[in-house]
């Protein structure tokens, strides 16, 4: 490759040398081809070299970029370019995308996304009919499965729009806990610490936030007056309505960002059954409760769906979430190793699972009571059809029409990102308000 000869700051050439040592190259290749979670082997590979902020921000922008390019770089590797192997490969990229792009202005790289198509010559593949499987898996580096499945159920224009990664934002977004601090107050408290932020037309908690600095170490979330939750998952919450002195089972409650939301919304009345099968999950939830100062959640440890103390709840919530464990495909903007982690195979497996568990949760709910159904999925094989068989097997429950005016008003604000299927149920996918793509429907039990 040619030598180019340019004034880098200390960092940029210490980047520099590592990729010119192959060390960036073993990391990009622990991504890449062995499969490894990003954030997590730049975190390895971060605390043993102790790097600057530079450093870090240039190298995971790298590796990430790579990533959302995986598709077109392993097209270099095939028997038109002979004599070139994996590792030649990605060492040229990484070198052509540092030089090229940080020569200019150090910008990261997003606005050279086009790099590999011209340094890899894939204008033969982009040149070929958009509307084929094939075509779009190299263009927008996606697996041909997952690219046909949208073709085949969303159409063309959605699908489109569900393989843009060109939107990905750069915003964290928190909840007020509005139980310690008013949204307003807390945006000033922000402010006053240098961080840029605003509040969220549609939800009146949620704080949009555009910061450098490590959010959970800031005092304020030490002291449990703000939540760090996306807006998707806060709208969600939203969408269920609670009332005060409600009974309210969150059936897979994780870490238990929407219980603590559903508690704070109660006004600390009522009562919130946190539920989950991971002991880890339900640990974090517990140092969460502990900092948020709301006393109406009790994290519940289950051994699984046929655990008996379900039984204990029959029929007792008036309110029954179910945010099911899923394939996780609305985050694929922002997680791009997801999309190469699943199968259309462990999709069949999941949707049986996501069934049983909507089955199972069905139990809780009480007559005239509310039963929500939400994942962080765009497929509607985990979305649309699990309510449609539920629906077909439990004649006693119907879905229930959106009754916050809230909820309404946005949804109708952006007709063009929200997709409502036949029953009724909302995907929303659009990166200016939510970093992730989600679904939710509201279904009723008949007294």
């Amino acid at each position: 490759m040619t030598s180019v000869t340019v004034v880098f700051p200390r960092e940029i050439k210490n980047i520099v040398v590592d990729i010119q040592t192959g060390r960036l190259t073993k990391l990009a290749l622990q991504v890449l081809v062995d499969g490894n979670e990003p954030s997590g082997v730049l975190r390895d590979y971060f605390s043993k070299k102790r790097p600057g902020k530079t450093y870090r921000k240039i190298v995971a922008g790298l590796i990430f970029f790579l990533l959302r390019n995986k598709k077109a770089l392993f097209l270099a590797v095939s028997p038109d370019l002979k004599g070139l192997g994996c590792e030649t490969v990605i060492r040229g990229v990484l070198e052509l995308t540092v030089f090229r792009t940080l020569s200019a202005d150090l910008s990261l790289f997003s606005r050279n996304a086009n790099i590999l198509k011209q340094d890899l010559q894939l204008k033969k593949i982009e040149n070929s009919p958009l509307q084929t499987s094939k075509s779009l898996s190299f263009s927008k580096s996606y697996p041909v499965w997952i690219v046909s499945y949208f073709l085949l159920n969303d159409g063309l224009k959605r699908t489109l729009q569900l393989l843009d990664d060109s939107f990905r934002t750069n915003y964290i977004c928190l909840r007020a806990n509005s139980i310690k601090i008013k949204c307003p107050a807390l945006i000033k408290k922000l402010r006053e610490k240098g961080i840029e932020c605003s509040s969220s037309n549609n939800i009146p908690d949620c704080i949009y936030v555009r910061t450098e600095k490590k959010i959970s170490e800031l005092s304020l979330f030490k002291s449990g007056e703000f939540e760090i939750q996306d807006f998707g998952s806060q709208l969600i919450v939203k969408a269920l309505n609670v009332k005060k002195h409600s009974t309210v089972v969150d059936f897979c409650a994780g870490a238990g960002g929407k219980s603590l939301a559903i508690g704070s919304l109660m006004r600390n009345t009522g009562v919130v059954y946190s539920f989950d099968i991971s002991k880890n999950k339900i640990d974090k939830l517990k140092i969460r409760l502990a900092r948020s100062g709301l006393k109406n959640i009790y994290p519940v440890l289950l051994s699984g769906l046929n655990d008996k103390r379900l039984n204990d709840f029959h029929l007792k919530a008036s309110k029954v979430l179910v945010d099911a464990p899923c394939t996780c495909s609305g985050t694929f903007r922002h997680n791009p190793h997801l999309k190469w982690k699943i199968s259309n195979m462990f999709l069949k497996e999941l949707t049986k699972r996501q069934g049983e568990i909507l089955e199972k949760a069905s139990y809780l709910c009480s007559q005239g009571g509310t039963l929500m159904y939400a994942t962080c999925s765009v497929f509607k094989d985990e979305n649309e059809r699990v309510i449609e068989n539920f629906l077909k097997s439990n004649t006693e429950f119907f879905v229930q029409p959106l009754d916050n005016s809230c909820v309404n008003n946005l949804l109708e604000g952006l007709k063009e990102s929200v997709f409502i299927d036949k029953f009724g149920g909302v995907t929303l996918f659009d990166p200016r308000i939510s970093k992730y793509g989600f679904y939710f429907i509201n279904l009723t039990k008949r007294c």
